[in-house]
């Protein structure tokens, strides 16, 4: 690992973490929709029904958000970009990539040039730890070396 092309950078990110508000109104918002569906299944009535329907709401709404309440792991070198999220895992080779969009979050890479409905299905998300700007700089790069190549 002597030069910047064969440097490796790995970093996790936790963001419930990193804004524990966030994390909180979150919870709450979870918690309100599935006092909703209890409700709505049936509430004291149908105690058993209602209970076991507010459950699998909130197991779709954590599962939906775990990105953000548990921990994110991303390795990069010069060759691939790896995301090992809480119940997945992505694996790009920088060849295969065309496109980095940045927000406050993170940023979203794509194997696209121009954005489509189907970006979702053809790209990773990439969130930021504290080392936003050598991190954000270092996919830049990659990606605007494949992409003139």
């Amino acid at each position: 690992m002597s030069t910047a092309d064969e440097q490796t950078i790995r970093w996790s990110v936790h963001p419930a973490r990193e804004q524990p508000a966030r994390a909180v109104a979150a919870l709450v918002v979870v918690l309100v929709a599935c006092t909703f569906v209890w409700l709505t299944v049936g509430g004291p009535q149908k105690l058993i029904l209602a209970s076991i329907a507010a459950g699998v709401a909130a197991a779709i709404l954590l599962a939906s958000l775990s990105k953000f309440f548990l921990r994110s792991h991303f390795e990069m070198d010069s060759e691939s970009i790896t995301a090992r999220y809480p119940f997945s895992s992505r694996s790009f080779k920088w060849q295969d990539l065309r496109r980095f969009v940045a927000d406050r979050h993170g940023g979203y890479l794509s194997t696209r040039r121009r954005p489509s409905r189907w970006d979702a299905f053809s790209g990773m998300q990439v969130l930021f730890d504290q080392d936003r700007d050598r991190i954000e700089g270092r996919i830049r790069e990659l990606v605007e070396r494949e992409d003139s190549a």
